[in-house]
């Protein structure tokens, strides 16, 4: 991952609750499946070309968690990124995914993804600040037996245009999705800002089943006028979460948590003013 320090910082923070239930909020007797399969996946991208100016500076972040608990099962939880700003030429790119399965027993399979990336842009007065993008978004989940297992996913991706002298956000594109297999809180959101183009724009959501599944491809262009010069900071986020798991009985929990099965924990930061909270 290429790294460039940004001459204009800009702090970011963006809180993202994927799973609110606590893993000990309850504590029930279950009988373990013999054959239990579940799957969650989530992906986002962002691309920007044809910058009609130059970065000033750029700054990109990356940020992973994941954590596998199983008791006479096997799960399996990745989470993966990458993101670039270049200045010369300008262009910049930023990719995320966390995925999650499980097999057998009981488990717990957990991923989370960010990445992000900053440019800095000097606007003169009575100039047009134009630039094209394209987005792709896809979240997974499936199961096998409803009763006992649950695949959840979460994802957004977006970027915004601010004016850093009152950190006014002036344009704006969102693309927001949720899975809970089985379970009636999935959606696919598309928002933008009123300046945004389209080309093209496909978007798709299969739900109400033990496979799921919702896709959005979007190409688009933002053209904006300033009337007096004027520092921006364009930001693009992708924030993807997964989790699949077969409930555990109390016996079962009690065992992981004093044999210090804590689960696996990768965080990389790169050095730059952005944050995710």
């Amino acid at each position: 991952m290429k790294m460039k320090q940004m001459k204009q910082q800009l702090e970011l923070s963006k809180c993202c609750l994927l799973f609110g239930t606590s893993l000990l909020a309850s504590c029930m007797f279950a009988i373990s499946p013999s054959r239990a399969a579940t799957f969650a996946f989530s992906e986002g991208s962002l691309t920007f070309t044809g910058f009609s100016k130059n970065p000033s500076g750029t700054s990109t972040d990356f940020n992973e968690f994941v954590r596998a608990i199983s008791k006479d099962g096997s799960v399996i939880a990745t989470a993966n990124g990458d993101v670039n700003f270049t200045v010369v030429p300008p262009q910049a790119s930023s990719i995320s995914s966390s995925s999650a399965s499980g097999n057998n027993g009981d488990y717990l399979g957990q991923a989370k993804s960010d990445t992000t990336l900053l440019g800095s842009f000097l606007v003169e007065e009575n100039q047009v600040f134009s630039f094209d993008f394209e987005t792709l978004f896809n979240l997974k989940t499936s199961i096998d037996n409803s009763a006992k297992e649950s695949a959840n996913t979460f994802g957004d991706t977006f970027w915004q245009l601010v004016d850093t002298s009152d950190n006014s956000v002036l344009e704006f594109f969102s693309i927001t999705g949720n899975l809970a297999t089985e379970g009636d809180n999935d959606f696919l959101d598309i928002q933008s800002s009123n300046n945004i183009v389209f080309n093209s724009l496909s978007q798709d959501i299969a739900s109400g089943g033990k496979k799921e599944s919702a896709v959005a491809v979007v190409k688009g262009s933002l053209r904006h006028s300033f009337t007096k010069q004027t520092r921006l900071s364009l930001i693009g986020i992708n924030t993807n979460r997964t989790e699949v798991k077969v409930p555990e009985s109390s016996n079962a929990m009690i065992f992981l948590l004093s044999s210090g099965i804590l689960g696996i924990l990768i965080k990389r930061k790169q050095e730059d003013k952005a944050t995710i909270l």
